[in-house]
């Protein structure tokens, strides 16, 4: 599972592993997108109802067929790591939780310069209070994964972690 605010790079960085390591990535912001343009919902009842597509998805593909996923999503409600947690010891595998950070003004200028979805934000002045309080819920265990530092870096620190036993 991928959390982190947005322009922490998570998308990019759950796409590259999933080529990497031929795992499906399961992003909440695409089937977000998808029932606000075709349903025409509120984002109040669309932002939900992603969360229930994607960990649903999450549990047929994990526990009843037996893969291995990359989860795309902010994950800083409490719900989805306790559901995540639950999944997994369900299918009895191992969750590896990565929690991606960068500094603010990193990104500031990622989103600035990302094409958004409908769903997604392009500005952000999360404070890191409103950071450590909204991610204090996250297992033990997990990789804080700084994101500011040199992508081929950044991928092996996070190949090594996922594959760490």
């Amino acid at each position: 599972m991928m959390a982190g605010l947005p322009g922490t790079g998570k998308s990019t960085l759950a796409g590259v592993i999933g080529e990497k390591l031929a795992w499906p990535v399961l992003d909440k912001d695409l089937l977000n997108a998808i029932l606000l343009e075709k349903s025409h919902i509120p984002q109040a009842q669309a932002g939900p109802l992603a969360y229930e597509l994607v960990l649903g998805l999450t549990r047929e593909l994990v526990v009843q067929q037996g893969h291995s996923i990359i989860l795309d999503t902010a994950g800083r409600q409490v719900f989805i790591a306790k559901r995540v947690s639950s999944i997994a010891q369900e299918a009895r595998a191992k969750l590896k939780l990565v929690y991606c950070q960068a500094p603010q003004a990193v990104r500031r200028a990622r989103l600035a310069t990302r094409v958004s979805g409908p769903s997604q934000l392009t500005t952000d002045h999360t404070t890191v209070e409103q950071e450590q309080a909204w991610y204090a819920h996250l297992p033990a265990g997990h990789l804080i994964l700084n994101t500011d530092q040199p992508f081929e870096a950044t991928i092996t620190q996070l190949l090594l972690f996922i594959h760490a036993e």
